[in-house]
């Protein structure tokens, strides 16, 4: 009787945890004097699981997984934001004269070791960034 009982929670706690189909994180990017960040991808990442999303014109993003149609599963991320100028070709079009891209903030924000961004996911949630830029 105690073995169909375990399996039982067992089945129902699997079945709980199957169904969540998570949360959803925006929030808005700035830099120290208030302005948007303009451009970028805002990554939310644990050592198994990647979820991102693009920052739009006006600095706002928005965390989704699974191409954008489930939410973030719950707990704790590492966070970080990558933005970069646009790659300009030379008026030659050769593709290995290529402008270098320059970050637009802080290298620091793009590793997760290094950025200082965590966000404990508790449901659906907003999780504004202050970034800054790059020197």
């Amino acid at each position: 009787m105690k073995t169909i009982l375990y399996f039982l929670i067992l089945f129902v706690l699997i079945l709980f945890i199957g169904c969540n189909k998570g949360s959803s994180v925006t929030g808005k990017v700035t830099f120290s004097d208030g302005s948007p960040l303009t451009r970028g991808e805002v990554t939310f990442s644990t050592a198994s699981f990647v979820a991102a999303g693009m920052i739009q014109p006006d600095g706002t993003y928005s965390i989704r997984a699974n191409n954008m149609k489930e939410g973030i599963q719950l707990g704790m991320y590492s966070v970080t934001v990558k933005a970069y100028e646009d790659a300009q070709e030379n008026p030659d079009g050769m593709m290995e004269n290529l402008k270098p891209v320059k970050s637009l903030i802080d290298t620091k924000y793009t590793s997760p070791t290094t950025s200082g961004l965590t966000c404990e996911v508790k449901g659906s949630m907003t999780f504004d960034i202050s970034v800054e830029p790059f020197k």
